[in-house]
């Protein structure tokens, strides 16, 4: 690999009339332990918007250099996925949200584990998230993760945040390759199944590498309480997950011929749990896939919506 890159680093950061808690997020950005040499700012707001600069030019980000794009305008998922078409050359990437704030060393753990994987093998970290309030009151850590990440999962739940995630150019370029399916719902959860189904590289670190702040605005809150574990089980049967995994299933059959043959089949016998008229064969067809959830209680709701034909 070309010295240059040999450890750079890109960080993609999409932007959307977030600026309440964007400074924040920008310097635990700078102040990590492993240098960044590229922020790629998707910028989603509308027209006019002022915020996003006023709050770069209030910040020295030097020597890191940061570029920011126009979003596409069409939600979070199609503007990360902008964001991974027009990447520079480089050894690692990392997601971003505009209102987390990082821990010093996320970086660092994560190309330490990245480091021991062969560049040309695509490889993805993933880490648990520490919980925060609007104005930073510790909230929760995310739950467990007992089974380690494998495509048998990623067909019906994502490893980790994709605010947590760090992956290198050849995961990447999983992603480059789907381009950007219309209607994909998680970039973070389709770069997770791609990995896992080519036979990828994956790391589940359970040591926080993020704070994730709770507020109205976010597209998707904590995972462990009671009511956040009734909220993803209602899910399964109020249509909300169905759209969101439709789009997933979709997206893998774009990019099938990625896959390996064992994944390839995982991935039709799912897609034939998804459309069998018959119940019983719809569950058949979910055991014959091997998809299965870490929580006992989600799984068990899985397999429940499933044979009732909400999936």
């Amino acid at each position: 690999m070309d010295e240059l890159i040999s450890r750079t680093l890109c960080v993609m950061l999409t932007y959307h009339h977030g600026a309440a808690h964007l400074a924040q997020q920008l310097q635990s950005l700078k102040a990590q332990t492993l240098p960044i040499n590229t922020l790629l700012i998707g910028d989603d707001s509308a027209f006019g918007d002022s915020s996003l600069a006023e709050v770069l030019a209030g910040i020295n980000l030097t020597p890191m250099m940061v570029r920011v794009l126009s979003g596409p305008h069409q939600g979070a998922a199609a503007n990360f996925m902008s964001l991974v078409a027009q990447t520079p050359a480089a050894r690692y990437y990392a997601f971003c949200d505009q209102d987390d704030s990082w821990l010093p060393e996320k970086l660092a753990r994560a190309v330490a584990w990245l480091d021991s994987i062969p560049a040309d093998r695509p490889a993805l970290y993933g880490s648990a998230t520490r919980y925060i309030t609007d104005g930073g009151a510790f909230l929760g850590i995310s739950a467990p993760m007992p089974r380690p990440p494998e495509f048998a999962n990623a067909l019906v739940q994502c490893m980790a945040g994709g605010n947590t995630m760090v992956f290198n150019a050849a995961a990447l370029n999983l992603l480059k390759r789907i381009g950007a399916p219309a209607g994909q719902a998680s970039h973070d959860w389709l770069l997770y199944a791609l990995v896992s189904g080519c036979g990828g590289a994956l790391h589940y670190d359970a040591n926080p590498t993020v704070y994730y702040r709770q507020h109205g605005a976010n597209l998707r809150g904590e995972n462990r309480s009671v009511a956040a574990r009734v909220q993803r089980a209602a899910g399964l049967f109020n249509g909300i997950f169905r759209a969101r995994l439709c789009a997933q299933v979709a997206a893998l059959q774009l990019g099938s011929d990625m896959l390996s043959p064992k994944a390839q089949h995982q991935l039709a016998f799912f897609v034939q749990a998804l459309k069998d008229p018959s119940p019983w064969g719809r569950l058949r067809a979910l055991r014959a896939s091997g998809a299965w959830r870490q929580s006992i209680t989600e799984q068990a709701a899985l397999t429940l919506a499933v044979l009732m034909g909400r999936l």
